[in-house]
């Protein structure tokens, strides 16, 4: 019996598929699916431009208001603490800020044609290595004090005791 009910469901699926009219399809010409690959694609990019739009046209009004129009951000609006590449049409200068300290922060303004790091008048304290120094570093050395505590000691950087420890070590060489 189990044969005879297989057998009917197989010839009713059979019938079926039969009834199922055929379409040929056509196939379509190199230059048609090409048409349609850049139409996606540029369906896809308008997309991505309305939603940058959409999203900075709110820090965009506030940007016009307080810099009349000439700053622009070149960056899709993340966040107000998110650092974002602007631009200013007056002084064609690039730089990266937050938006909200470009808006409220009186020190990270942007004022046209002037660059804020080289405003600065202080200069980079060097500290100059006396004698004394090297021949503290070389008694702190030989007690087996490590380099970064002799640093700390001194004042100086790592780099510079490696230095004059080398020196005084081929001083003592040559002696």
């Amino acid at each position: 019996m189990a044969n005879k009910r297989q057998r009917k469901k197989r010839l009713k699926k059979l019938a079926q598929m039969k009834v199922v009219k055929q379409t040929t399809i056509v196939p379509l010409t190199f230059r048609e699916i090409e048409d349609m690959r850049v139409k996606e694609q540029t369906d896809l990019h308008n997309a991505k431009e309305n939603e940058k739009l959409r999203r900075t046209a709110s820090y965009q009004r506030q940007l016009d208001a307080m810099y009349s129009g000439t700053v622009t951000p070149l960056n899709t609006y993340i966040n107000p603490n998110a650092s974002i590449l602007h631009q200013c049409s007056k002084c064609h200068k690039e730089w990266f800020a937050r938006p909200m300290w470009l808006l409220t922060k009186e020190n990270q303004k942007h004022v046209c044609g002037v660059d804020p790091y080289r405003m600065s008048n202080e200069k980079k304290s060097v500290r100059i290595v006396t004698d004394k120094d090297i021949e503290k570093m070389c008694k702190l050395a030989e007690q087996g004090m490590s380099v970064s505590k002799i640093a700390v000691e001194i004042g100086v950087s790592r780099p510079t005791i490696v230095k004059y420890l080398k020196k005084a070590e081929e001083s003592k060489v040559l002696i």
